[in-house]
């Protein structure tokens, strides 16, 4: 048939309280997780850690992570369509950009569409923007 005529279905009624055990069964199951403060950069080719990642080669783009950095951790969100609006850059680029901070502990993991959790204080930031 048509498929843009809406359908009734049923199911069986699942109250909160059972879906509150099943998730409490999900989570026991999982590692616990820990979070440390700071951030953990990646290894450059000389063997130091750098925060902003890339190498010598990569000035724009290192500029660019430090300006998406700066950006997320001052507003204390971040989100792609913050970071295209503000750094003028596409949405692939700026989802790139999201990827590495997560990668460096900057920001939580994406829950969908809501903006990201900040992990760094602005105090922290401002140590390693001057430590480089």
């Amino acid at each position: 048939g048509n498929t843009s005529v809406s359908q009734r279905l049923q199911s069986a009624w699942v109250s909160e309280n059972e879906v509150k055990k099943v998730v409490g069964h999900w989570r026991r199951q999982a590692p616990e997780v820990t979070y440390v403060s700071g951030v953990e950069g990646e290894a450059n080719a000389s063997g130091s850690a750098s925060v902003f990642g890339g190498s010598s080669g990569d000035d724009g783009d290192d500029e660019l992570m430090r300006q998406a950095m700066d950006l997320v951790v001052r507003a204390q969100q971040g989100s792609t369509s913050m970071l295209q609006r503000k750094l003028k850059v596409g949405f692939a680029r700026a989802g790139r950009l999201m990827d590495m901070l997560e990668q460096r502990g900057v920001v939580a993991a994406s829950e969908g569409s809501r903006p990201r959790e900040v992990l760094m204080s602005v105090e922290e930031l401002e140590l390693i923007q001057k430590a480089s």
